[in-house]
């Protein structure tokens, strides 16, 4: 069916095998003109490279990108959850935002200008990571940064109400809605109170996932 999206099941940490198979698959389903996808994501992080590669890749496309968090979205996953036009979340799914690590290998010598190298790729990480999560629930570079910092974890709560034109959501009792609701919309809600513009309604699962091939195994990794 011409109007029947794509789904696929990104349940992986994001590495280069991982994001390499979910941009061919959707390439492949682009060559033969779906305009559709959604993407189940749940994955404990992993590549900065990778991550933010995938986000911008998925926003560049001439496609309706939708982004459901079935379980929980941690680290550089949050970014590329980011990437949907609509988020989705079920009711008891996560999300967690912390700063950027570097790994050395053991014996490892680095000069003093090799470690300012590295210094400055983690700050200029951490910038970039800030700016799409910024540019995607409302809040500014500044409070994603402290968010960051802080390895903070985030749950879905519903809202009732729409937001006003360039304000935030109103709060209500939890309930439960449907993809297609359009009254009904969701936020991130942190132990501060504070409101995370993440998904845009909570709900069930689409059916029938199509799961990309990336002929390897993963391990778990955390950025």
């Amino acid at each position: 069916m011409a109007n029947q999206p794509t789904v696929i099941k990104f349940f992986a940490p994001v590495i280069d095998a991982t994001i390499n198979a979910l941009m061919q698959a959707i390439d492949q389903r682009l060559g033969a003109g779906q305009r559709n996808f959604i993407i189940l994501v749940s994955s404990p992080g992993g590549s900065v490279f990778h991550g933010l590669s995938a986000y911008n890749y998925l926003k560049g496309l001439p496609a309706n990108i939708s982004t459901h968090n079935f379980g929980s979205v941690d680290s550089i996953g949050v970014v590329l959850y980011c990437a949907g036009r609509k988020r989705f979340c079920v009711p008891q799914a996560r999300f967690l935002l912390h700063g950027v690590s570097a790994g050395f290998p053991q014996g490892a010598n680095l000069e003093e200008k090799q470690l300012e190298e590295r210094l400055k790729g983690l700050r200029i990480d951490i910038e970039n990571i800030a700016k799409v999560v910024a540019a995607n629930t409302g809040k500014s570079v500044d409070d994603v940064t402290r968010a960051m910092l802080d390895r903070t974890t985030l749950n879905p709560r519903l809202t009732r109400k729409k937001p006003r034109p360039g304000g935030s959501l109103t709060k209500s009792r939890p309930s439960c809605s449907r993809p297609d609701q359009k009254s009904f919309r969701s936020s991130i809600k942190s132990s501060r109170d504070d409101i995370w513009m993440f998904p845009s309604c909570l709900g069930g699962l689409p059916n029938h996932a199509v799961e990309p091939s990336t002929g390897a195994r993963h391990r778990s990794e955390e950025r």
